[in-house]
């Protein structure tokens, strides 16, 4: 493991200039004088000024990789037994040296495959994941072809990793690899988010993904009680095709597919997201009696039909802070549960006072209408 330090000796700065310089004599030096290999300063510290680069978090053989000194990076691991598993922390993320080795020279990939022929049983799973993941990334398929020869069937953790990635970078063809080749799963769940690959493709927003993932048998009911089924992440994530697609499979508008367990008109309510609300309606995917069905009572409110839950939505302060074409979606939506409620088989709906109430905002607007509420 790296040993962090604050302060330097003369020997570990020598070392560190040599890593930048590729000056093997050097490195060889100062090895012999057992200095420390494995030293990560973490600040900028006595005489660092000395070099040319910040070398805050970093290791020798890690600035040897990065100026692609390569010979003298080889001599740190399989000489001095330097730590090549290091991870370690700059401003703006983690860098590895496997990923360095991934995107190098050729003279990199052939360190690569050095380090797993003659030190594999020294590399851990989080080295190769980078490795892995990374090589997918650039699109280095000469360095995936090789990595994927260590990767066994009961490593979850690196396919679902590099999938979801895939799936977040919108690579279908690296998605359909992965599937295909290594085998990875459609519906585990991918990247400790609790997600699936399917809703992580709708939150993406990724249709053709969604689509094919969908085709090659993800499953869009709910998996567990902590993670939305596919129709309800299309509604959160307000990814209108994504429903529309589900929709067009036939799937159930009530039951375990809902997070409200009524129905997913209750549930774009809930989520504000009113451009599937307006397409649910319009499109009759819900209860001939929608109108009426509703909202349980919670701590903070009492139960609510859908059009008095729409009015207080409307009155929320945050309302007016939501793009302009969900407002038109939202009073479309509203207009429609009031015709919904109007016409409703209840003969309930038909009072004087129910008039008045879904016609507030038209009483308002058109001052010669004058509907007062049976006492």
């Amino acid at each position: 493991m790296p040993v962090y330090s604050s302060l330097l000796s003369a020997d570990e700065i020598d070392l560190f200039r040599a890593a930048q310089t590729g000056n093997i004599g050097l490195a060889k030096a100062t090895v012999a004088k057992e200095t420390n290999v494995n030293v990560c300063p973490t600040e900028t510290c006595q005489n660092l000024s000395m070099l040319e680069f910040s070398v805050v978090y970093h290791t020798p053989l890690l600035i040897a990789v990065k100026y692609n000194h390569f010979f003298l990076a080889a001599y740190l691991i399989f000489v001095a037994k330097a730590n090549f598993n290091l991870y370690t922390d700059t401003a703006m993320s983690v860098i590895g040296l496997a990923k360095l080795l991934v995107k190098g020279p050729e003279e990199a990939f052939n360190l690569l495959q050095r380090i797993f022929k003659e030190k594999r049983a020294l590399v851990t799973l989080r080295f190769l994941q980078e490795a892995f993941c990374h090589a997918l990334e650039i699109k280095n398929f000469l360095c995936v072809e090789f990595l994927t020869q260590f990767i066994s069937p009961d490593d979850r953790l690196i396919k679902e990793r590099a999938f979801y990635e895939a799936i977040c970078r919108q690579e279908l063809p690296v998605i359909r690899w992965l599937v295909k080749v290594l085998k990875t799963s459609v519906n585990n769940f991918v990247d400790d988010s609790l997600q699936t690959p399917l809703t992580t493709a709708i939150a993406n927003h990724n249709p053709q993904v969604a689509k094919w993932l969908i085709v090659h048998g993800a499953e869009i009911e709910k998996p567990t009680d902590y993670v939305f089924s596919a129709p309800v992440a299309a509604i959160y994530y307000k990814n209108l095709y994504a429903l529309q697609l589900l929709i067009s499979l036939d799937i159930k508008s009530v039951g375990p597919y809902t997070a409200s367990r009524i129905s997913l008109f209750h549930d774009a309510c809930n989520m504000w997201s009113f451009k599937c609300l307006s397409w649910l309606l319009l499109n009759n995917n819900l209860p001939s009696n929608i109108a009426l069905i509703k909202f349980p009572a919670t701590q903070d409110s009492p139960a609510l039909l859908p059009l008095k839950k729409l009015e207080l939505i409307e009155k929320d302060p945050s309302f007016e802070t939501i793009p302009d074409e969900e407002k038109e979606a939202f009073h479309e939506a509203r207009n429609l549960v009031c015709r919904a409620t109007l016409w409703g088989k209840s003969g309930g709906v038909r009072s004087r006072r129910r008039l008045a109430i879904l016609l507030h905002r038209t009483t308002t607007e058109m001052t010669t209408i004058s509907l007062e509420p049976n006492p």
